[in-house]
């Protein structure tokens, strides 16, 4: 979904496939990019969110420390007049800190609080701290120590501070590094 890009008010958000995702992450760096492709879902379509889109959309979302920035290209061979244009930096670092690795690094570099919880009916913990004076994050570890989901208030230029979850689950070993295979981000 296109999130808040719905053509008026009232009506859904525009629907799109997702043809390929790929997120790249340096956190020694604070750098990120996800690069993916998106093509037409709605027919007709809504408006909105960049429909109706003929072909298929080739977006690129990046962040390197306080620099942010989208690159947009239709069909992979014309670059769109918004290509470069200026992006959430701090939106792009809330959700670097939102994956499992960003979340530890972020904790352990904050002063984080920590409280015992009762969520659907599991005790978790839930380390909780704030991401550069702004954004509240929130992770809740279950009994075996692995990262359930990561609640943050994340800035939006036209919601105002919109609150992401990220869940992660089925987690599996990886040379002794215990990954998440499945992740569910919702807003």
């Amino acid at each position: 979904y296109a999130f808040g890009q719905n053509f008026q008010p009232g009506d859904p958000w525009p629907k799109f496939n997702l043809t390929s995702y790929t997120r790249l992450v340096d956190y020694e760096k604070g750098a990120s990019r996800e690069d993916f492709v998106r093509t037409q879902l709605l027919n007709p379509p809504h408006g909105g969110g960049f429909q109706p889109i003929v072909g298929a959309l080739h977006q690129m979302t990046l962040l390197s420390g306080s620099y942010a920035w989208d690159d947009i290209d239709a069909n992979d061979d014309l670059v769109s007049p918004q290509a470069g244009m200026p992006a959430s930096v701090e939106e792009r670092q809330v959700l670097l800190a939102m994956t499992p690795q960003g979340w530890v690094r972020a904790a352990m570099a904050a002063s984080p609080t920590m409280e015992s919880k009762v969520e659907d009916g599991k005790a978790v913990k839930v380390v909780s701290f704030t991401l550069k004076g702004n954004s509240k994050v929130s992770g809740f570890v279950n009994d075996r120590n692995l990262l359930e989901k990561v609640d943050a208030w994340v800035p939006n230029p036209v919601f105002g501070d919109t609150l992401m979850e990220i869940g992660y689950s089925d987690y599996r070993d990886f040379s002794g590094m215990k990954l998440p295979m499945r992740i569910v981000q919702t807003q």
